[in-house]
């Protein structure tokens, strides 16, 4: 049976660190990089004489984070 310490020992040696994780969830929609930049331009440059009005079929579920953890070499941040 191996301990933890020996794998801590293990990873310290090969400069692996336990770091949090990060998974980020959107659309597949292969159009949705040109309707965000769509929708960014609108919201930053609105029509002189206009309303800009923005739906979203999903709501606030189309991004998401995931958290966690993995093992990543100490020298990534």
């Amino acid at each position: 049976m191996i301990n933890w310490s020996t794998i801590k020992r293990i990873l310290d040696a090969n400069k692996i660190r336990l770091k949090n994780a990060q998974k980020w969830m959107t659309s597949n929609d292969p159009d949705y990089q040109s309707k965000k930049e769509r929708k960014e331009e609108l919201k930053n440059n609105r029509p002189r004489k206009g309303k800009v009005v923005s739906f979203d079929e999903k709501g606030t579920v189309t991004v998401k984070h995931y958290g966690g953890r993995s093992y990543t070499e100490s020298n990534q941040k």
